[in-house]
């Protein structure tokens, strides 16, 4: 296998994976190198760019039979991700759910670095989803979250979900999908806008704009508006109580939308952003 320069690892990454015991300079049949971890296979490329050898894994091969003996004893274990990959608020009520098909939860650190060529991350997790899938099925695990996030929803009606934390649809009431939900509340919002006499227009590297949030209740009703309008020209100062104003207005006057978490109506936070000439 021929080794390319996809990524510059970080020493962190490699102090961090399992160092196997393996210090001999082995040959395979092909007169490559064997490589046994990352982070030999990490010196050989800072002395040549253009190394070949040939991999094995075998933390990869420990883990994924580690995971089978597990599983031939009737250890399942399901894993959610912590890191750059999503985390879920409804751990609780998933475990729950779990608990009655006898399998665990856990949750295992992700890492931003990618694995070089020949090597792979994630084996124990990856072999106890695999016979997850082939147990109960590919859309097991999915059912079951989805089911865990509406049960966590109906036990907090009160609570104020963060934007980024309810479904990707639209709460502009003129907005057919999520993509529409971000342009056409701009749109609108420009229709009939006006700057004033003496407004100095862009000339410089960053845009003026004005940002808002507000609470969007179950009921379509709205209120903490918060209004700031920053502009990049000091000269313009003196129309900001006017900008504000205009976004407070326009925030009252539009019929939102609503906001849904796992299918439920619910409370949420809003954010509004538009910039200027």
């Amino acid at each position: 296998m021929k080794i390319y320069q996809i990524l510059i690892f970080s020493f962190f990454i490699f102090n961090s994976c399992k160092k196997e015991n393996r210090t001999d300079n082995q040959i395979a049949e092909n007169g490559n190198r064997i490589v046994y971890n990352q982070e030999t296979w990490y010196e050989l490329w800072k002395k040549d760019k253009n190394v070949e050898v040939v991999v094995i894994d075998t933390t990869c091969i420990n883990q994924r039979k580690r995971a089978r003996n597990d599983i031939e004893k009737g250890k399942m274990t399901y894993f959610y991700y912590m890191g750059m990959f999503k985390m879920y608020r409804s751990n609780t009520e998933m475990t729950e759910l779990l608990s009655e098909h006898n399998i665990g939860i856990d949750s295992t650190l992700t890492t931003c670095f990618a694995p070089v060529p020949g090597f792979e991350y994630y084996c124990y997790e990856k072999e106890m989803q695999s016979a997850i899938n082939k147990k109960y099925g590919k859309d097991f695990i999915d059912s079951l979250r989805l089911q865990a996030e509406k049960t966590y929803v109906s036990k907090h009606p009160n609570k104020i979900y963060k934007f980024e934390d309810c479904d990707t649809i639209a709460r502009y009431p003129s907005a057919l999908n999520y993509k529409e939900h971000f342009d056409n509340y701009e749109i609108d919002y420009f229709k009939n806008f006006k700057y004033p006499k003496g407004y100095k227009f862009k000339n410089e590297k960053s845009y003026s704009y004005t940002t808002a949030d507000f609470i969007l209740h179950k009921d379509g009703s709205i209120d903490d508006i918060v209004v700031e309008t920053t502009f990049q020209n000091s000269e313009n100062e003196k129309y900001r109580e006017l900008f504000d104003k205009r976004m407070t207005e326009f925030i009252k006057k539009t019929e939102w939308i609503p906001a849904k978490s796992a299918g439920i109506t619910v409370n949420s936070e809003m954010p509004i952003y538009v910039s200027y000439k």
